[in-house]
C-alpha cells in the first residue's frame, strides 16, 4: 500500500473530528510483526503497533463505533433543551476494552468541547491507545478538490461525510452516494483506507466496494460489526 499508511499522521482538518485507534486485544499489545507491519513515524523502537495500522496495511478492514454519549437519553436542561453529550475516563477505558473495535470515532461536529477530547483520549490512552485526528470530505468544494486533496502528502485516512455531503446537494441521495463512490476511488488510488458509516443491512456490500474504515453507531453495532467480521472474514 501507499507508504503514508506507516502510520497515521497528523495533517490540517477540514473539520474537527477525532478518531482514537484501539488495540483489537485491549491491554495486550499486539505480537511485533515487522515483516508485514511497517513501522510508525516518531514511534519508539521496540513499540508494540497497533491492530489497526496492520489491519490497513494489510488492506483489511477495520471496524469501528462512534462513541456514544454517556448522558441519559430523556436528561434535560432545567429548560426542556437537550444537554451536549457527557463522557467519562472510565467509558473511555471500557471502550478500548472492546474486543470487536478497531477504533472509535468522536464525532464533535457543532460542538466541540475540548474537554470532551482531553475526558476520551485519557480513557483510551490508558489502554496504551493513541489519538490522531483525521479529515472528511462533505462538500461540494471539497469534493471538487478531491483529486488535490487525496495527492496531498500526510493524509492517512480519507472519508466522505455521505449525510453531510448528501444535505449539502440538496438532498439528492443518489449524488451524494456518487460523490462517496469518487472519494472511494481516489482513496484506493493513492493507498488510503476510506471510512463509511454502515450498518448490518449494508456493512457486507461496503466491504466488497472496498471501504476498509467501517463506522457502525447505536445499540446495534456489535451486531453489525460481527457481521462485518464474518464478511471480510475475520
Amino acid at each position: 500500500m501507499h507508504k503514508r499508511l506507516s502510520g497515521l499522521w497528523t495533517a490540517p482538518a477540514f473539520l474537527v473530528f477525532l478518531v482514537a485507534v484501539v488495540s483489537a486485544c485491549a491491554g495486550d499489545p499486539p505480537p511485533d510483526d515487522s515483516d508485514t507491519a511497517p513501522a510508525v513515524p516518531g514511534q519508539a523502537s521496540g513499540e508494540p503497533q497497533t491492530s489497526l495500522i496492520q489491519l490497513w496495511s494489510a488492506e483489511q478492514p477495520a471496524f469501528g463505533i462512534f462513541v456514544p454519549s454517556e448522558r441519559p437519553r430523556d436528561e434535560r436542561a432545567a429548560d426542556g433543551s437537550r444537554l451536549p453529550a457527557m463522557y467519562s475516563v472510565e467509558g473511555g477505558v471500557a471502550l478500548a476494552q472492546n474486543e470487536l473495535l478497531d477504533y472509535l470515532f468522536l464525532s464533535l461536529e457543532g460542538n466541540y468541547e475540548a474537554e470532551a477530547v482531553s475526558t476520551i483520549a485519557e480513557g483510551v490512552a490508558r489502554a496504551g491507545v493513541p489519538v490522531p485526528p483525521t479529515l472528511m470530505i462533505e462538500d461540494p468544494d471539497a469534493l471538487a478538490a478531491v483529486r488535490e486533496i487525496s495527492d496531498t502528502p500526510g493524509y492517512s485516512v480519507l472519508a466522505c461525510g455521505i449525510g453531510s455531503l448528501t444535505n449539502a446537494l440538496g438532498g439528492d441521495r443518489a449524488a451524494g452516494e456518487a460523490g462517496n463512490s469518487e472519494v472511494l476511488v481516489h482513496a484506493m488510488r493513492v493507498g488510503a483506507p476510506d471510512i463509511i458509516t454502515a450498518n448490518a443491512e449494508d456493512v457486507a456490500r461496503r466491504i466488497e466496494e472496498g471501504f476498509l474504515g467501517l463506522l457502525m453507531s447505536g445499540p446495534t453495532a456489535d451486531d453489525a460489526i460481527r457481521r462485518g467480521r464474518a464478511a471480510a472474514g475475520r
